[in-house]
């Protein structure tokens, strides 16, 4: 008997459509039972945790966008006034968006 919707691996997240309804799955090895739902999930919580890791990634990039715009301005706003204090708050600021880049790339990480 073979599987008509399309059901996932729990581990891998390998297809199991065309495959019996019990099994091992062929990638990762983990067991699998469609009928009493063990080792099996629905592509819609993968797609969610897809989404959720390209959420990260484009976070982990703007902040370090904004980061690298604010050295850019405070090198424009130093230079217009000949003055060296825009570029103590701009290494302040500077500071804040490379420890929440770095941060943001942290979590990203460990949670992949």
């Amino acid at each position: 008997m073979a599987i008509g919707d399309s059901v996932f691996c729990a581990e891998c997240g390998y297809e199991l459509t065309g495959l019996n309804h019990a099994g091992q799955c062929p990638e990762c090895g983990a067991a699998f039972d469609v009928g009493s739902g063990i080792g099996v999930s629905s592509g819609v919580s993968r797609r969610n945790e897809r989404g959720d890791l390209l959420m990260k990634r484009i976070r982990t990039i703007v902040l370090a966008l904004i980061t690298l715009g604010i050295v850019g301005l405070t090198a424009v706003i130093a230079w217009a006034n000949q003055s060296s204090k825009p570029i103590i708050w701009g290494a302040l600021f500077v500071g804040l968006g490379l420890l929440a880049t770095i941060t943001s790339l942290v979590y990203h990480r460990s949670e992949d």
